[in-house]
Parts: C-alpha cells; structure tokens; sequence
C-alpha cells in the first residue's frame, strides 16, 4: 500500500476545511491520494492509478494535470479549477513504482496561484487563490 500514517493525517485535516467535501481535490494518479474517498469520504479528481496512459479523460483533466503549476500565466488553469469545481490539491511522495509526479503538480510552490496550507514533510496541502465559488451550506456538516 502506498499511504501511511502521514497521508492518512492530511486526509483527516483535509477533511475539516470548507467546501473540502463538496469539490474536487486535486491529486495525482501516481501516489495513494486517490485513497482520500475511502478514507475521508473526499472526492479526488484522480481515482485510480492510470500508467502508463497518466492522462485520464478529458481536457480539462489534462490540462490540471499538465500545467496547474503555470496557473499564473496560464489561463487554462483557471477555467479548468473552475470546471473541474477544484479548491484543494493533495500531493504525496512517494509515487507508484516507477511513475513520475505529474509536470503541473511538481512547483505548485512556486505558484502565487496556490497557497501552501499543510505540510507534514510527506504530504502538501494546497489552496486556490483564485476566483471560487461560495461553499455549499451544508459542508460545515461534514
């Protein structure tokens, strides 16, 4: 298994902030976070493994995957996050096998555009800053 105590930790604190259950996360489809459903009842974008395809369906899937990173220049990622309704991304190392990080997911911390919010030394928490949409009223009951 690909998760340990650390991710489970982030999931949990995942789990407790706004709107985490009525969006999609952010995540690869190389590390365990895809797990987050089972565990924290959260919805990943990414639900399974996908090698060596790692592209999944869909344009704007592709484009989070590919480029969420240059979400500063590039205003694909914000139509995506928009599309995709993404508030949070999840990021753990290590990965599958020999898969790799996804190209968009790698310097998100070098992004104005995503705000580092968590940070347990193996799993990173990070926030959109961009334009969002007011949460459900029924998330705080999650």
């Amino acid at each position: 298994m690909i998760i340990d105590k650390k991710d489970l930790e982030a999931f949990a604190y995942l789990a407790t902030l706004p709107c985490a259950h009525d969006t999609l996360i952010g995540n690869a489809n190389t590390d365990g976070t895809a797990w987050m459903y089972a565990v924290a009842g959260l919805h990943p974008l990414w639900t399974h493994y996908d090698y060596p395809v790692q592209q999944g369906p869909g344009y704007h899937r592709f484009t989070f995957w590919a480029y969420a990173d240059d979400a500063d220049t590039d205003p694909r990622i914000a139509e995506a996050v928009k599309a995709l309704n993404i508030r949070y991304v999840l990021t753990s190392t290590p990965v599958v096998l020999k898969f790799a990080m996804p190209d968009g997911l790698v310097s998100l911390d070098k992004s104005r555009s995503w705000e580092k919010i968590y940070d347990n030394g193996e799993t990173k928490i990070y926030e959109w800053r961009g334009a969002q949409k007011e949460c459900g009223a029924d998330d705080q009951q999650h």
